[in-house]
């Protein structure tokens, strides 16, 4: 059971709850998004999400940033680049990305997936094609 630390909009720690419940309520979360980019190409890589994965069944909204992933509780900005390894195969610190900022959103996909989140933004400058990286199968 995968549980995330619950914050107010206001960014008001409140708790934790279970992710599945946390959507379900529209609990404000943490995540990180990082966005993989080639300065030497000047390319940008996304993420079309694997349909199993995804909460809208829409073929056409199944694009996405390189990785994102939920802040489980009581994990740090630092920990949370695991979701990188996890979906790159990539092992990357904290150190390897340029912050962009925190994006704080709010979507109603459907009657029980709100995400709320409070979006960690993150660059990954690689001098990778897009060929050489390896791809978990489920990602």
């Amino acid at each position: 059971m995968e549980e995330l630390d619950i914050y107010t909009d206001k960014f008001q720690y409140i708790g934790k709850c279970e992710k599945g419940e946390c959507h379900k309520k529209g609990y404000w979360h943490k995540v990180i998004t990082v966005l993989v980019i080639n300065p030497k190409t000047k390319k940008v890589y996304f993420q079309r999400k694997y349909p199993k994965n995804a909460e809208i069944n829409d073929e056409n909204s199944l694009l996405d940033f390189t990785v994102g992933g939920h802040i489980q509780a009581g994990e740090t900005e630092e920990d949370s680049v695991r979701e990188i390894k996890e979906e790159l195969l990539e092992d990357v610190k904290l150190r390897d990305l340029v912050f962009l900022g925190i994006r704080q959103t709010a979507a109603t996909v459907n009657q029980d997936y709100i995400a709320n989140e409070f979006q960690y933004v993150y660059l990954y400058p690689c001098n990778k094609n897009l060929e050489d990286f390896s791809v978990n199968g489920d990602e």
